[in-house]
């Protein structure tokens, strides 16, 4: 018999004793046709062709079978985003040499992959990280409750 446990994440803000606020839940929604163009200049700034150049680049090294094709663009309640690849096949491989993952996830749970490590690679580019550890941490909390959560985690490890 398994047992299914909702992991619940509160808020860090001083309470009253026996008073406690759970945060809302995160919900995704999908960038509009008429809104991709200011997606990446929206989340990055002045660093949106770089952005949009690493998550690219890193679905290329990580995914040996991708082959290149369209991305949705997703964007969170909590001020994160991420793009995932829309491919034929719903499943991709991914190889993360660095930490000896290999898997098959899914298009969403690759892209949240993608994302997260370009993300973190650009934070650590840049003279002024905070915004982009920001968008980290917000697709990362996305990502906690993903159903692939332990292969996402694993991934970027």
């Amino acid at each position: 018999m398994s047992v299914q446990q909702k992991v619940v994440f509160y808020a860090a803000r001083s309470t009253r004793f026996g008073e406690i606020h759970e945060n809302p839940p995160i919900i995704r929604s999908i960038v509009r046709e008429n809104q991709r163009l200011g997606f990446f200049p929206k989340y990055a700034g002045k660093y949106f062709l770089q952005l949009e150049a690493m998550i690219f680049q890193t679905m290329d090294r990580l995914c040996p079978d991708y082959r290149g094709g369209l991305w949705d663009m997703w964007e969170l309640s909590n001020g994160g985003c991420y793009l995932s690849p829309t491919l034929s096949d719903s499943h991709i491989r991914m190889v993360c040499e660095g930490n000896c993952f290999e898997g098959k996830l899914s298009t969403d749970a690759a892209g949240i992959v993608v994302s997260l490590v370009a993300i973190n690679h650009l934070a650590w580019s840049v003279p002024e990280p905070e915004h982009f550890n920001m968008l980290f941490y917000a697709l990362r909390d996305w990502a906690l409750d993903h159903a692939e959560s332990q292969d996402i985690l694993r991934a970027i490890d």
